[in-house]
């Protein structure tokens, strides 16, 4: 009898063998099991709210309910422009940081039917977000941090930035922001109680590049990876004296320089840390002081992101998907502190202020760049389209053609307008009736066409949130066409010269090299002739000269005689208080340079051998570095500069 009762209770608890495992609530504490994958491609955040997880894959946000950790269902997707890169909830809505696409705003109030909003333009490259109230804090990688006011979350509206090194994650507290600073390895506290004019406070310095944080209490806890992969925990009662009280470095396995992610968030009293291709990792915090790691979980391809919900881990997994992790006895309910909100004000909207020899004139959005001709200036206004002025007199408004998309750049050939708008393509627009703007067609919509550059019949264009160049034959100019296969560059282009030397030859800033394209036989493709492995911020031509600056605050000049051997003939270092050069132009013999806070102005009279004339200090003008391009006109120059408006200066 006693032998098949043990048979029996054998029989009894393998019965079940091949069926899901059944949670447990008295599971041991620290031990993190793997429950499921909900698949998408090249998953870089996630949030979650009741049952329903959101997550940010490659193009698109999706939907998932998970009440059934087991066997999770997609509810819905949406595409993205850029690259999807971190996501933060607030009521009824998501909003997505999405690179260079900017902050797409959806209405999440049916998981099953995830409606697109609106996008808010960014400075420059939208990584990290964190939301108070209304605030959202925006990092935007290089140029620093900007704070947007979401009252109306259909329209979001640009407050106050503020430059600090390379921003990439955040969180925000009552009057306070806290801004992981990559190279820097840094967590930079930013007060915002005027969120117009935020100013830094302190920057703590921690063992490794600096990116997420979380706050509880009188503590900061900042992820951090590159030469220190870890979480260090920061006395933040008194922001002005912050320090760090404890770091806690884990032993890397994977090294890699790419991708870059590491994150944090908090429950109860545990933090859970998203360690690259190392793991999660979660620690007891019950000590702030004195941080006691409780478990891991190694069994993933890159952890990039992690929310926290009742029981669980949910892990943005990049390659795998988003992973369900179970933790029972340390997950719960996600901790989020923000305390007050910062008082928004907002001053009166002026479109036109007259300064001394300066007029700005302002659009509603992100003025990027402009094109002049004798008679308007064309102005590409984000998320307000293109708006054209009277270039005699900027405070007269010819006309306004709003568009889908954000406005990147525009160029003229005649009475057809080129726009580029991101994902929504290139729109050819007829100013014939110049009071009446019509759209005639729009090509390369799905590519995300940003930054134009235009010569004779053809337009060079960024063709990619990152560095692809192709082109566009506007031969017919009411019938463009665009290339097929296009160039890939290896970095961050920044510029190309808006004109040309030895007929097709065009000089192009990559944030690693100086390169030289040229149009080959197909009017819709380019090649490359030379590459200098010289970081360089700013390109201009003239004649077989090409002039370049680099980030050591310096200008070169190549002779390009020999396109495909351009060598140096000249160089300089800069003397100005600014910190960085950035884009160059050229009209007639005066040589224009933008720095973070000015314009320098040679004399190319001797093109070899620039001679330093002036230098102008343009207020606003920083953190606008991607498109702050000048363009000159009848002894005035024109200096786009994003939020802080389109500069028009005399040049007496």
């Amino acid at each position: 009898m006693k032998n098949f009762l043990i048979v029996a209770c054998i029989l009894f608890l393998s019965f079940d063998c091949h069926e899901k495992e059944e949670i447990q609530p008295d599971e041991i504490k620290s031990e993190l099991k793997h429950i499921s994958y909900i698949k998408s491609n090249s998953v870089r955040s996630v949030a979650a709210k009741d049952k329903i997880v959101y997550i940010v894959g490659s193009g698109e946000l999706a939907s998932a309910d998970i009440s059934d950790p087991y066997n999770p269902q997609i509810l819905s997707k949406v595409p993205l422009e850029g690259v999807g890169y971190d996501i933060e909830l607030k009521g009824d809505y998501a909003f997505v940081a999405s690179r260079m696409g900017g902050i797409h705003v959806f209405d999440i109030k049916n998981p099953s039917s995830i409606r697109y909003i609106n996008t808010y333009d960014s400075l420059e490259q939208a990584t990290g977000i964190a939301i108070n109230g209304n605030i959202l804090i925006c990092c935007n990688r290089t140029v620093g941090v900007e704070i947007v006011d979401i009252s109306n979350p259909g329209k979001p509206l640009f407050i106050g930035k503020i430059k600090v090194s390379e921003a990439q994650g955040a969180k925000c507290r009552g009057n306070y922001a806290y801004i992981g600073e990559h190279y820097k390895k840094a967590m930079t506290i930013l007060d915002i109680s005027n969120p117009s004019n935020p100013k830094v406070v302190k920057s703590v310095n921690v063992p490794g590049n600096a990116w997420g944080v979380a706050i509880k209490g009188g503590y900061a806890y900042v992820a951090h990876g590159h030469g220190g992969h870890g979480v260090s925990v920061i006395d933040i009662k008194n922001p002005e004296n912050a320090k760090v009280v404890t770091s806690y470095n884990i032993p890397v396995v994977n090294e890699t320089r790419s991708p870059d992610c590491w994150e944090v968030q908090i429950s109860g009293n545990y933090l859970f840390f998203a360690n690259g291709y190392d793991g999660v990792y979660v620690f007891d915090i019950s000590h702030p002081e004195k941080l006691e790691l409780v478990t891991s979980y190694l069994d993933v391809d890159y952890a990039h992101d992690l929310a926290i919900t009742k029981d669980m881990i949910i892990l943005a997994d990049y390659k795998n998907g988003c992973q369900l992790i179970s933790a029972h006895g340390i997950a719960g309910e996600q901790h989020i502190d923000t305390g007050i909100q910062p008082k928004i004000v907002r001053s009166d909207y002026k479109p036109y202020i007259q300064e001394e020899s300066m007029v700005k004139i302002f659009s509603r959005g992100q003025i990027h760049s402009c094109f002049l001709d004798d008679q308007y200036i064309y102005m590409a206004c984000g998320t307000e389209g293109l708006e054209i002025v009277d270039i005699v007199d900027p405070r007269n408004v010819i006309a306004k053609f709003k568009t889908d998309g954000t406005a990147y750049d525009v160029v003229v050939s005649g009475t057809i307008a080129y726009l580029s708008c991101g994902g929504k393509g290139l729109h050819a627009i007829d100013l014939s009736d110049i009071h009446n703007p019509r759209l005639i067609k729009t090509i390369g919509a799905g590519r995300f066409l940003n930054d134009m550059w235009i010569n004779h019949d053809r337009i060079i264009l960024r063709t990619d949130t990152w560095a692809t160049t192709g082109c566009v034959d506007i031969s017919d100019k009411f019938n463009p066409k665009i290339s097929v296969k296009d160039l890939s560059i290896d970095h961050f282009m920044l510029q190309v010269s808006d004109d040309v030397f030895s007929e097709n030859y065009f000089a192009a800033a990559n944030s690693k090299s100086l390169l030289v394209l040229k149009y080959a036989k197909n009017p819709l493709s380019l090649e490359k002739i030379a590459v200098i492995q010289e970081p360089t911020n700013g390109v201009a031509v003239k004649d077989h000269y090409i002039y370049r600056t680099s980030r050591s605050k310096s200008l070169h000049v190549y002779n390009a005689e020999n396109p495909s051997n351009p060598h140096e003939v000249y160089s300089e270092k800069l003397t100005t208080s600014s910190s960085q050069s950035e884009k160059l132009s050229i009209e007639g013999n005066q040589l224009y340079l933008t720095t973070d806070r000015s314009v320098m102005i040679y004399d190319l009279a001797q093109a070899d051998k620039p001679k330093f004339i002036k230098e102008i200090v343009v207020p606003g003008i920083e953190g606008n570095y991607i498109y702050g391009r000048i363009k000159s006109r009848n002894n005035k120059l024109y200096v786009c500069a994003g939020y802080s408006g389109l500069w028009i200066i005399e040049n007496k």
